[in-house]
C-alpha cells in the first residue's frame, strides 16, 4: 500500500510539474515578441563628422501597437542617440518627442518612454499587463531582457516580497522582490505572471559582485 501511494505521490508531482512548465513555456512564447532590445549610442563630433559610441544597452517593453516602448531611465539617461531591436531582429531607430527630446522619463521611479520610428505602419505586439497587486509571496513569475547582450533569455522564480522601499536605487520606491536570476541588461525588462501579463520591470538586483546574487527588484506594474 505504502509503495502504492508512493508511486501516486512521484506521478502527482511530475503531473503539476509538467503543468507549471508548460505555463513557463506558454508565459514566454506571449510575452517575448513585446521585448526588445534597446541600444543606447553616445555622439561626438570629431573633424566635422558624427561618431556614434556605444554607451551601453538594456531591455525594454512594446506597451502600445503604435510602438511607444517602457524601460528604465538608467539604460537611456547616459546616451544621445537610440535603436531598438525587435524580438524578430528588426532594428528600428527611435523618434523624437515633440520636445526635441528622444524619450520622456520619470527619474522619480526610474522610467522613461521612448516611441518606434514606424515607417512601414506595422502594428507592434504590444504587452498587456497584470495586477500587480494581486501577486503573493511565493508567486512564480518570470523575466525577459537581453543580460549581457543575451537577447530575449528568459529567466524564472518566485516572488520573495512586495513594496519594498528605502533600498536605495529610486526616489520613489515600492519595489517587487524576487529570486528570478537578473544581471546586467535585462533592466527595463518585463517581470510577467503565468499568464504571460506584465506585473513588473525588472530594474535592479542587490550585489556584491555585479551579477546576480539571489536579490532581484522590479517596479509594479501598477507603478508603471
Amino acid at each position: 500500500r505504502y509503495v502504492i501511494m508512493f508511486c501516486l505521490a512521484i506521478f502527482l508531482f511530475a503531473g503539476a510539474a509538467s503543468i507549471r512548465a508548460q505555463n513557463f513555456v506558454s508565459a514566454a512564447r506571449v510575452a517575448k515578441p513585446s521585448v526588445v532590445y534597446v541600444s543606447v549610442y553616445k555622439t561626438d563630433s570629431r573633424e566635422g563628422k558624427k561618431n556614434y559610441t556605444k554607451a551601453g544597452y538594456g531591455s525594454g517593453t512594446i506597451v502600445s501597437a503604435d510602438g511607444y516602448v517602457l524601460t528604465n531611465y538608467h539604460v537611456v539617461n547616459k546616451g544621445s542617440f537610440y535603436q531598438i531591436t525587435l524580438s524578430d531582429g528588426t532594428e528600428c531607430e527611435v523618434e523624437r518627442m515633440p520636445n526635441g527630446a528622444f524619450y520622456y522619463a520619470d527619474e522619480g521611479i526610474d522610467l522613461a518612454v521612448l516611441k518606434i520610428k514606424n515607417h512601414d505602419l506595422r502594428r507592434f505586439r504590444a504587452a498587456s499587463f497584470g495586477d500587480s497587486d494581486a501577486l503573493s509571496e511565493g508567486e512564480w513569475v518570470i523575466a525577459i531582457g537581453n543580460p549581457y547582450g543575451l537577447r530575449h533569455s528568459v529567466t524564472c522564480g518566485i516572488v520573495s516580497s512586495t513594496g519594498r522601499s528605502d533600498v536605495g536605487f529610486a526616489e520613489i520606491e515600492d519595489f517587487i522582490q524576487t529570486d528570478v536570476p537578473i544581471n546586467p541588461g535585462n533592466s527595463g525588462g518585463p517581470l510577467v505572471n503565468e499568464r504571460g501579463e506584465i506585473v513588473g520591470i525588472n530594474t535592479a538586483i542587490r550585489t556584491v559582485s555585479g551579477g546576480y546574487q539571489g536579490i532581484s527588484f522590479a517596479i509594479p506594474s501598477k507603478l508603471a
